[in-house]
């Protein structure tokens, strides 16, 4: 079989497999999550419904609706994150937590995960490549066009600039890696929130091109922080 993908840093080895949020606005909370995760070189499994919970907390609502990447971030400097196995994700849940609801020893143990710091970075190519060679995965939210849903196996995963415009929401994904295909389309690994079952085993290639017409910013979690 032909190679059709040459990856120059792959990180998707040191994350745990792709969750799925359901119908719910929690992209956010899963992106950051999976960086959390990855920030403490830990496979332990952290939980998206207490971040979720805590970042609505921030934002002031109580509600499914999506939350910002800075205030998911915001969440786990003032309270840390619990891990899935004390509280876990309910896909089907109606709405977040109040905090109120939330049980001390849970409280207590997410205390033990706060992050001193996290940082927004230039949403340029060469920037997130650096960082990803030192290892460091990016978080990114970008405008969900028609050929998002087209990262299947017939199209090798890829998600590409389309031919014309047509917004169907933001969505916020990890970056994990870049390579670029044997025709020299360059383009970044993501770790999406859908399940395995999508994509390439919940990945897909997101070309540079998509990246920099559609993306919202980019964030990362610095060593230390």
């Amino acid at each position: 079989m032909t190679k059709k993908y040459n990856f120059k840093i792959d990180l998707r080895g040191n994350f745990t497999e792709v969750r799925d949020q359901g119908s719910r606005g929690t992209c956010t909370a899963f992106a950051v999550t999976g960086c959390h995760e990855q920030h403490r070189d830990s496979l332990e499994k952290l939980s998206e419904e207490f971040l979720f919970s805590c970042a609505k907390h921030v934002h002031g609502s109580n509600d499914n609706s999506g939350v910002s990447i800075p205030s998911a971030f915001q969440s786990i400097k003032t309270w840390g994150q619990t891990t899935n196995t004390l509280l876990p994700y309910d896909a089907y849940a109606q709405k977040p937590m109040k905090l109120s609801s939330i049980e001390p020893i849970i409280l207590k143990d997410a205390s033990n995960r706060k992050i001193c710091n996290y940082d927004s970075i230039r949403p340029d190519v060469s920037e997130i490549e650096l960082h990803l060679g030192k290892e460091r995965a990016v978080i990114t939210g970008v405008s969900v066009q028609p050929t998002f849903w087209m990262a299947n196996e017939a199209n090798d995963y890829l998600i590409d600039v389309p031919q014309a415009d047509s917004m169907e929401g933001l969505h916020a994904v990890l970056i994990v890696g870049y390579g670029e295909k044997n025709d020299g389309k360059k383009f970044f690994i993501i770790r999406n929130s859908w399940g395995s079952s999508w994509g390439d085993d919940g990945y897909a290639y997101l070309s540079y091109e998509y990246f920099m017409k559609y993306n919202l910013g980019a964030w990362f979690l610095p060593k230390g922080a």
